[in-house]
């Protein structure tokens, strides 16, 4: 008798267990949310504000598995949503450039977990934010401006001087994070240069100017000659005012 009572329970404990359902599909549960994108310099500078990321794929994971057990993209606000989900664990991810290292080939994971504990509920999960590296000429502005060279002549009195167009001069554009360059520019024949398709920041552009002699008439030294801009979201051009150099 005992032993046909042990049977009988076992028996039922595997009928519940082969019908009780897994996480996964078959339910009336729904994961939804919104990734949105947030642009980075090469100093990992944030550059504007996040903004809808279109078609990116969000990733899910049900309950403890290792694999992806599906994926949706995002429409062209950012939404997305896993739908008809059994109560259960359950992770959504999406991959993202890096924060820390620009430019890093290998990318980083952005995770949110969620459980449903009932048959019929509905997750919005926080907004995902996904990071996307810009290059300094992957923006949409532009700087243009001019150069004279002022010549002193030798020889002559120091009101002696003629003025001209700085043709073929060197301009230089510096993020002021950064200790290098980020490029250098020549001017045209009529002292003018542009710029192009910067992105937004804060930068110095520059150029170079002989400082006049000491008595002792020792090597000339230079002198950066230059204006500090902010490159903003909405910024297309800016004018820079003429850069004045000297030469002795």
């Amino acid at each position: 008798m005992r032993i046909k009572f042990f049977f009988l329970v076992l028996a039922s404990c595997l009928l519940f267990a082969s019908c009780e359902k897994q996480e996964g599909e078959g339910g009336l549960n729904t994961i939804e949310g919104y990734v949105y994108i947030q642009n980075l310099s090469p100093t990992l500078q944030k550059i504007g504000t996040p903004y809808p990321a279109v078609d990116a794929d969000v990733f899910i994971k049900y309950g403890s598995s290792m694999a992806i057990d599906d994926d949706e993209p995002t429409s062209d606000s950012g939404y997305f949503a896993f739908k008809f989900l059994m109560p259960g664990d359950y992770t959504i991810f999406v991959e993202s450039a890096d924060t820390i290292l620009f430019n890093n080939q290998k990318s980083i994971v952005i995770s949110q977990d969620i459980n449903f504990s009932k048959k019929e509920q509905t997750a919005s999960v926080d907004t995902v934010i996904i990071y996307n590296h810009l290059d300094y000429d992957d923006g949409t502005a532009f700087i243009t401006g001019s150069v004279t060279r002022t010549i002193y002549h030798e020889n002559l009195p120091a009101v002696e001087k003629t003025t001209i167009p700085a043709k073929d001069k060197q301009v230089f554009i510096k993020d002021i994070h950064e200790l290098g360059i980020v490029d250098r520019y020549r001017t045209a024949d009529d002292g003018t240069y542009k710029i192009p398709n910067i992105i937004p920041g804060e930068y110095y552009v520059y150029t170079l100017s002989e400082i006049a002699p000491p008595s002792d008439l020792t090597a000339l030294e230079d002198s950066a000659v230059g204006a500090y801009i902010t490159v903003y979201d909405t910024t297309t051009h800016i004018s820079i005012p003429t850069f004045a150099t000297h030469e002795y």
